[in-house]
């Protein structure tokens, strides 16, 4: 062990200390249960592309349980850093996205569920009918956003910081 450490310290000469958040850009995928704009999307992958994060896909699922389960387990199983999914949270009954992640997620993420939540409440917008799941599957967040855009953004400045230092602590724990 502490032959182990001594090689550590030695990297960390080297190198010139910890590695930075920004070295590596963590992969993500956005899953669309409806359609969006393709300027609302742009917007949303510039807001992504500032924070360290590459947007490496964007696909429309189906709000059929099975069939939205199924793109989501592809996208875990690819081991992507983070899965944003827009719209199917309501409480319509083709709404079935928290469904579909909760029986997929190792760990719920509670306070990141309630920090959305929060930051819908100070726009006045529709948080108490609001039924996003924030989880880890594996070393992948998935996170259940409302699917218009402008809520987004607002829920995206909110808590991007917090992903970013919750990404670094997976990759690192690897």
């Amino acid at each position: 062990m502490q032959n182990l450490s001594k090689q550590i310290t030695f990297k960390r000469r080297i190198t010139g200390g910890e590695p930075k958040l920004s070295q590596k850009k963590h992969s993500v995928v956005f899953v669309l249960t409806q359609e969006m704009a393709d300027k609302d999307l742009n917007d949303l992958k510039e807001l992504i592309d500032e924070d360290d994060m590459e947007l490496k896909a964007v696909v429309k699922s189906s709000r059929e349980i099975e069939a939205f389960k199924e793109t989501l387990f592809c996208f875990f199983m690819e081991e992507h850093s983070l899965i944003y999914t827009f719209g199917g949270i309501g409480m319509e009954s083709d709404d079935i996205v928290p469904e579909a992640t909760s029986s997929l997620v190792d760990k719920r993420l509670p306070g990141l569920e309630g920090a959305i939540m929060y930051s819908l409440m100070e726009k006045g917008a529709y948080s108490i009918i609001n039924r996003g799941v924030c989880g880890i599957f594996h070393n992948t967040v998935v996170i259940n956003l409302p699917g218009k855009p402008v809520l987004i953004r607002e829920i995206l400045n909110t808590i991007t910081p917090l992903i970013k230092q919750g990404l670094y602590k997976i990759k690192i724990g690897k």
